[in-house]
């Protein structure tokens, strides 16, 4: 539980059943929003395996087997609503899924699986948070640690000074570390009351009561950092089910390792996927290794005590653009990122108390010290959402490096990526190079726009049925693909003459009209990083698909979707 109660139920042991007897688990509105890291029902000891995550969730494991979920409804959650690692003879069934901001189902490295009649989706629509708010409620775990071995310790409370452009600095520019936690978390709060929408009368809080100009200050950068406006989600994937090989699927397709039983032998009947939206918040990733080394291919990413990504928007301002003449104005959690840092051996115990932490001196010296930023030197890493996971994009079905996968009567409906342009100041990566992060596709720019109905990396897969539907995916922005298969894939259709699929209504860069298409291309953002590619089916690499139905083609139907063709 080092972030938090990571799950409502976790199943910790084998020959389990959960029979929800019609009734209906999610998370309340208050721990929704407080708990932003969890799941509903968690399949083992902890939400990752040993040595994996961004920290230490202890070393106990178990391979859990002989485990059954059925009959009732799955409800909010900040994650996944069925998440799972290394878990073998699973059953589950008869469930209505909905209201999740990542994965309806996930099953990470298994063996003899059956998902069958299940109804999963809409995901989250009312997601009251950001990405940020996450981290932190994250690094005050990390922060008061270190408050507290100080206070043990009997000693001064360190301070930290601000450049002169600091949004306080009307009021303030030097703060104490409690200060420091003391404006996080007034800025947490305000947001949490937001959502909550609860009067000042009913919050019974200092924060609710008439403000000084510094918690006036405080309370429009929080609500700007942390509140959500449109409702969605905003990390790096969205999937109806996710099934991986081994550990987890943070990185890019096929990324995962696939030995013995590791992913394998599942049959997936009558699913219903539909109603998955996402807008996905790309964050660029620092580094300053060049202003060391001017050769350097060394990227030593500028992060947060969980790998959590600090975001350059939210620290310039107002326009919140990455030029050469940026100053650091700041905000609640990146004065708290870099007051952690620096004081991470205050206690002089042994201790890291930022745990994961790095900043690199040429940073600090502009966001402390007003010096000019660094742009002959200060680089980005783009492709990636806030704990520097590969943005995937909106995915009904992703299953990579998965042995023996049986489908029978699949739909797949109604799946909107609304992620915006890349107008990055990375490179116009087309991989991962020139400023595309690791697990970036070759030839494939920005993923974060995407959507694949079914996306098929490595592994075999034999589809039946004569209900197997995709139909109505749309994306504002980037690429739409009903089936992509990738690298060693192999996608089988059953010779039974029953077996029918269709696919229909596909619609790419729907936003993107041939005036912005033209000012891309004059910037030099189109065809890379952004791309607006639709395909039925795509096939790259060594993929196969083999007897394909009526109106299903055995190769790649790609083509440029912009103006009078958007639509398949």
């Amino acid at each position: 539980f080092a972030l938090g109660f990571f799950t409502a139920i976790s199943i910790e042991r084998s020959n389990v059943e959960i029979n929800l007897n019609g009734y209906k688990i999610e998370y309340s509105p208050d721990f929704y929003i407080q708990q932003r890291f969890g799941s509903l029902i968690e399949i083992a000891t902890q939400p990752f395996l040993p040595g994996v995550g961004p920290t230490d969730f202890g070393d106990y494991w178990m391979n859990l087997e002989n485990i059954k979920i059925h009959n009732g409804k799955l409800g909010l959650v900040s994650h996944h609503s069925i998440h799972s690692n290394n878990a073998s003879n699973v059953i589950i069934e008869n469930l209505e899924i909905s209201s999740f901001e990542v994965a309806g189902v996930q099953l990470n490295g298994f063996n003899n699986v059956e998902l069958k009649d299940l109804d999963i989706g809409p995901s989250s629509i009312y997601t009251p948070t950001t990405v940020y708010y996450s981290n932190a409620r994250f690094i005050l775990l990390a922060l008061r640690k270190l408050l507290a071995a100080i206070d043990r310790n009997n000693l001064d409370l360190p301070t930290i000074s601000f450049s002169s452009n600091h949004y306080l600095s009307e009021v303030q520019r030097t703060f104490t570390l409690a200060e420091i936690e003391e404006n996080l978390v007034n800025a947490m709060d305000y947001t949490f009351y937001q959502y909550m929408n609860m009067s000042d009368e009913q919050c019974g809080d200092e924060t609710c009561k008439a403000l000084t100009k510094k918690q006036e200050i405080i309370k429009s950068k929080g609500l700007d950092l942390f509140y959500t406006k449109h409702g969605l989600p905003d990390g790096g994937s969205m999937y109806g089910i996710v099934l991986n090989s081994h550990s987890a699927a943070t990185r890019g397709f096929g990324r995962s390792t696939n030995g013995m039983f590791s992913g394998e032998n599942i049959i997936l009947s009558n699913i219903n996927i539909h109603d998955l939206s996402l807008n996905v918040r790309e964050i660029p990733a620092m580094y300053f290794d060049r202003c060391h080394d001017i050769d350097s291919d060394i990227q030593s990413i500028l992060r947060g005590p969980f790998s959590d990504i600090m975001s350059i928007h939210q620290m310039v301002g107002p326009d919140k653009e990455i030029k050469d003449d940026m100053v650091y104005v700041g905000n609640p959690l990146s004065d708290t990122q870099i007051a952690l840092y620096l004081n991470k051996d205050y206690i002089n115990d042994g201790k890291n108390y930022a745990f994961d932490s790095f900043i690199d001196n040429n940073y600090l010296n502009w966001a402390l010290n007003d010096y000019s930023w660094p742009a002959n030197c200060g680089n980005f890493v783009c492709n990636g959402d806030i704990q520097f996971h590969t943005n995937k994009g909106v995915m009904g079905i992703r299953m990579d490096q998965i042995e023996n996968t049986r489908i029978n009567n699949i739909n797949i409906n109604n799946l909107i990526n609304k992620s915006p342009l890349i107008l990055s100041p990375c490179a116009n990566y087309s991989g991962s190079h020139d400023g595309g992060i690791q697990g970036t596709r070759e030839k494939e720019g920005t993923m974060s726009t995407d959507i694949r109905g079914i996306a098929i990396t490595n592994g075999d897969t034999l589809i039946s049925g004569n209900n197997n539907v995709i139909k109505n995916l749309y994306s504002h922005y980037g690429d739409t693909t009903a089936i992509n298969l990738m690298e060693d894939a192999i996608l089988d259709f059953d010779d039974d003459d029953d077996t029918k699929f269709k696919i229909k209504n596909l619609n790419a860069a729907t936003k993107v009209d041939q005036d912005l298409y033209q000012h891309l291309l004059s910037i030099n953002k189109t065809p890379y990083p952004n791309n607006f590619n639709l395909c039925k089916i795509k096939i790259e690499d060594d993929a196969k698909m083999n007897n394909s139905p009526k109106k299903i083609t055995n190769k790649s139907d790609c083509h440029r979707s912009i103006t009078n063709d958007k639509r398949s």
